[in-house]
Order: C-alpha cells, then structure tokens, then sequence
C-alpha cells in the first residue's frame, strides 16, 4: 500500500458494523461503508460474538446498527454509549411498525418493542430505508436526529431480458403480510396466465383456498438465481399488507418487469410513476391491469427501469451514507 492510500486509510472514519442478519442489503451495505470507512464486521450469531463486537466498537468512531431491534442493536447502543461513541441505527423493516400486527411480521413482544424504542431515541441518528419508514419511527419515537437514506438496488445486476409469459411475486413472510392469498386469487382470475412465487412464504395455504393449477411454487432461491427470474417475467406484483420498502420490488423494475402493487406502506413511493398502485391489492382490478398492459409491457417495463435508476441508485446511497457518516464522525 501506497504512503498516500496509508494515509487516506488511517484519516478514513472508523466504523463497528453490526448486524445479525446477511441479507442483500445489509451486505450491500458493508461493502458501501467499506469503499470509504475503515469497518469492521460485527456480526452477532451467538451471545460469544459480544466479545469481539465490543472489541469493535472500542477501536471505532462509529457504531453502525443495521435494523433498530434485537440483542444485537440492543447491546451495541449500550456498549457504544458506555464507551462515548456515535451511534447511527438502520430502521430498516417492520421492527418500527406502528401497528403490533405487522411488528416484526407479528413476532415482536412488547418487550422487544420497548427497546426498539430505546434505541430509535438514544442514537444519534436514525437512517429510514424510506419517507414510509420515518413515519412509522416518528409515531413511535422521538430520534434526536432522523433521515430518509433510501434503499439502493444494483441497475447492472438487474438488467431487462427477452420477457416470458411469467407474473411474478417474491416473499419470504407470512401469507397475508405479504399478500400472497390476494395473489392467488390474481391467479385463480386468469386461468390462462402463469404465476410464481419465489421465496419461503410461511405457513399453510389459507383455510379455504386451493392452489390454482396455474400457480407453482418455486421456494427460497439464492440472490443470483432471483436475476435470470426477474428478467424472464412480465408483471411483477407486490400486494403486501405491509411493506417498509419493497426490494424485490425495485428489482424487478430495474429487470424491466410491470410493477403492480398495493397502497401498503412504502410501495407507492417505490413504484412512483413508474407502474400501477391498486388499493388494497384488489385482485381484480389488477387482473384487469395485467390484461389491459400485456401487449405494451416492454414499454412499461422500461418506464420501471428509468424510475428505479433515477432514484434508488447504489451510487445515491453510498454517497448519502459517506456525507453523513463523516459529519457525525467529525471528520
């Protein structure tokens, strides 16, 4: 290593990244933080991981919380603020919900939710992953400092493709949340068209409803099985009951896909005027979207793309991520 690049190196804002999950985006993440901070990865599997977590947060600036819940959050926001560090917690999902059903998709005591609060109110900056989001943390909380840092999805990973005859949806929670019996119902409306489901949508088929023939269930699939998916599909439907942002969504735009999705939490501010928003995901109405858009789908599919692009840029992220982390770290 170059004097220069040693030098950039040891000014670079120190950084503790915590986490317990590796999702897209949480790595995503530590890859971004990473091209302009010193970090070290902190992530916490087993009540061991403390040790070398605190060994963490004592050599940084910064401690870096992704999602605002859980033992992890809980006890990096103590041991930072022991030790006289900033403290900046992602709210990333339902952990901020104002609604109990939808807290952490239904698995949130009250007690958990106590602490959530605890940290959304100690930070010293809490990211929202969405403007849905930082009203849902301004309901629940008063953070002595809250901003909107929008999630960012990868325009060369997702790329448009020759597009099949597939209507897609992605979840990985339970039926209603992610209104995977509304799609069904989509399904059971166009006999002739063919759905998917990819991910690992939690407990039995509603009581009531049977598996239309045209519906197959593929399970979870691993990122970059998701791209050749959502290049090959022509609509894209997310008709949620509650979504804090809606990855899968965005993805899908970029990969050129219709988007149609339900007025639940942040959908509408992702789709945009990029795709169609139906209230309450009415299966219905978007059956009659999907037939009445199928022969100028590419066209729409590259309206989705231009919105995503414009908007929910990895380099908008990095780049809001980098301004605020060296502000609070002082440098």
């Amino acid at each position: 290593m170059s004097q220069k690049a040693t030098e950039a190196r040891e000014r670079a804002v120190r950084v503790a990244f915590v986490h317990e999950t590796d999702s897209t985006f949480v790595v995503q993440d530590l890859e971004m933080l990473g091209s302009f901070a010193s970090v070290v990865d902190s992530r916490f599997a087993s009540p061991l991981d403390a040790f070398r977590m605190a060994a963490a947060i004592a050599r940084s600036e910064i401690v870096y919380i992704w999602f605002s819940s859980g033992r992890a959050a809980t006890l990096a926001l103590a041991l930072g603020k022991v030790l006289g560090k900033k403290v900046v917690s992602v709210a990333g999902g339902s952990e901020v919900s104002s609604e109990p059903t939808f807290r952490g998709l239904g698995r949130r005591s009250r007690l958990r939710f106590f602490f959530t609060r605890l940290i959304l109110d100690t930070a010293d900056c809490v990211l929202c992953v969405s403007d849905f989001t930082k009203r849902e943390v301004l309901r629940c909380s008063r953070p002595r400092r809250c901003e909107v840092v929008h999630n960012a999805v990868d325009a060369d990973r997702f790329r448009p493709s020759s597009k099949g005859q597939t209507i897609l949806t992605v979840a990985a929670a339970k039926w209603r949340t992610k209104g995977i019996d509304r799609f069904i119902e989509l399904a059971s409306n166009l006999p002739n068209r063919r759905f998917l489901v990819v991910g690992g949508v939690a407990g039995e088929m509603p009581t009531g409803m049977a598996k239309p023939e045209n519906v197959e269930f593929v399970g979870a699939l691993a990122p970059p099985q998701l791209v050749p998916i959502f290049a090959e599909a022509r609509f894209y439907c997310q008709l949620s009951r509650y979504e804090s942002f809606g990855v899968a969504l965005a993805e899908s735009m970029l990969a050129g896909c219709v988007p149609i999705a339900s007025d639940a939490g942040a959908l509408p501010e992702v789709v945009g005027d990029g795709g169609f928003v139906v209230p309450e995901g009415d299966p219905r109405r978007v059956a009659e979207i999907i037939e009445g858009c199928w022969a100028q789908s590419d066209a729409l599919g590259r309206r989705a793309r231009r919105r995503i692009e414009a908007g929910y840029s990895l380099d908008s992220r990095r780049s809001r991520l980098e301004s605020l982390l060296k502000e609070i770290g002082g440098n």
